[in-house]
């Protein structure tokens, strides 16, 4: 993992992080579908890397 993956994933998932913790923050109470929603876009965004990353494809973008 090179140092500008490394950075990238802290700035994702302390953005994650920040936006989870400002809208509990803001209403008083989690939502739960929306931190679910959250979560399971970082997680499928995780698995279509390591996809990619294992077959040897580079990605189209």
């Amino acid at each position: 993992m090179s140092i500008t993956q490394l950075a990238g994933l802290i700035l994702g998932v302390s953005s994650l992080a920040g936006i989870l913790w400002l809208e509990s923050a803001n209403s008083g109470e989690t939502r739960w579908p929306g931190v679910l929603a959250l979560l399971s876009a970082v997680l499928i965004h995780t698995v279509m890397y390591v996809l990619y990353k294992s077959v040897g494809k580079k990605s189209p973008y």
